[in-house]
């Protein structure tokens, strides 16, 4: 087994949590078939549902594909000020459209 396929089982036992292997199929919207082979290391997935486990992971697939290469992706993530500072720049719509974003984020973590 590679470090790809240990650091993918590593972040799929880590978002699965405590739900079912069933449940959380349907969360990552794979299979629940594939899912298990790729929790137990039989396979690897394909892109299409690396995309999915990103997804489903809030990151890019880039992210994903980083995070199981044990790399950085080129160039550090923005400050919080920054991105602040960006915000309010915005017009009314789009400051709404980032409240909505953010209330999405909140409230799938409760």
């Amino acid at each position: 087994m590679d470090l790809r396929q240990r650091r993918l089982i590593k972040l799929l036992e880590q978002m699965r949590g405590d739900l079912s292997q069933r449940q959380f199929a349907r969360k990552v919207q794979i299979n629940v078939g594939s899912l298990q082979q790729y929790m137990i290391g039989d396979h690897f997935p394909r892109l299409e549902n690396l995309e999915k486990i990103a997804i489903a992971n809030r990151w890019t697939r880039e992210e994903l594909e980083a995070y199981l290469d044990d790399r950085q992706i080129a160039g550090p993530g923005r400050p919080l000020n920054d991105i602040l500072q960006d915000v309010r720049r915005l017009s009314s719509k789009e400051a709404l459209e980032v409240i909505r974003v953010a209330s999405e984020v909140i409230e799938s973590e409760l």
